[in-house]
């Protein structure tokens, strides 16, 4: 595959099905033998949680990998490293980067840095080499912290719930993401797609807004939809993947779909 492929996870709502995306699909890329790097670029640290880690409990996270990436922060840098922040999950070839609180305060402490929003970029860039896929779990707004992920990533991937007003929030990432691209901090990101989530057919309403996105984005929205499966929602506290904890449910299914389906339509075997 050459370089890594960086990509973003995101949308400004939340509980659509983010973190779980990028938990599952990191997993199902590195059921195929690729090595993956998850990032949690959320305060919440949601992700962080999911894979069994408290983030209460962490000495250091990507807040302080982020911050020793620019030389104007100095006083700041605690000499911490890639490997010294680094966290394995019980399945071989994924990893991740976990978030705490600290990243609340990325906003401030990068205000009076040139170039801010380059600042995940640099760091990929110069220090996480050796993988194929680098997944970042984005927060639910379209603050400084997504702009850092939108500015790093290749594709960004777009879950959504089939719901009423699903279509504005889309509408407004994909604003962001025209700006992004317009201004020339990131001119060659692309959109990977639009991903239904948490499905019931059995809902009109899912169908409605199913066929309302469908009708908006044509070309957009994937082939491959991840349906509600209560395998999903115990996975997240138990500290491992869908795949791992019920590997022939529902979820886990879906997550692999999504992975071929990806790798196919990208062509990046």
């Amino acid at each position: 595959m050459g370089r890594f492929q960086t990509w973003v996870i995101a949308n400004q709502k939340g509980g659509v099905g983010k973190t779980t995306t990028t938990v599952n699909l990191g997993a199902a890329l590195a059921r195929q033998g690729m090595k993956v790097l998850l990032i949690d670029m959320d305060p919440q640290g949601n992700l962080t949680q999911y894979l069994g880690r408290d983030p209460e409990g962490l000495e250091n996270s990507i807040y302080d990998l982020l911050i020793q990436s620019t030389k104007q922060l100095k006083h700041l840098h605690r000499g911490v490293g890639l490997q010294e922040v680094i966290q394995q999950t019980d399945q071989e070839s994924l990893e991740f980067i976990p978030a705490n609180l600290d990243l609340s305060f990325f906003d401030l402490t990068v205000a009076s840095i040139n170039r801010r929003e380059y600042l995940l970029k640099s760091f990929l860039e110069e220090e996480a080499r050796g993988y194929d896929w680098i997944l970042i779990d984005s927060p639910p707004s379209l603050g400084s912290l997504t702009l850092n992920s939108l500015v790093a990533a290749d594709r960004v991937l777009i879950p959504f719930q089939a719901e009423f007003f699903s279509l504005k929030g889309i509408q407004r990432l994909m604003d962001l993401i025209e700006t992004v691209k317009e201004e020339g901090l990131n001119p060659e990101l692309e959109i990977a797609g639009l991903l239904p989530s948490l499905v019931d057919e059995r809902l009109l309403v899912t169908k409605e807004a199913l066929a309302q996105v469908e009708e908006a984005y044509p070309d957009l929205i994937l082939p491959c939809k991840i349906r509600r499966n209560v395998a999903l929602s115990e996975s997240s506290g138990s500290g491992k993947s869908v795949l791992n904890y019920a590997k022939k449910s529902l979820g886990a299914k879906d997550y692999q779909t999504l992975s071929d389906c990806l790798i196919e339509k990208r062509g990046l075997e």
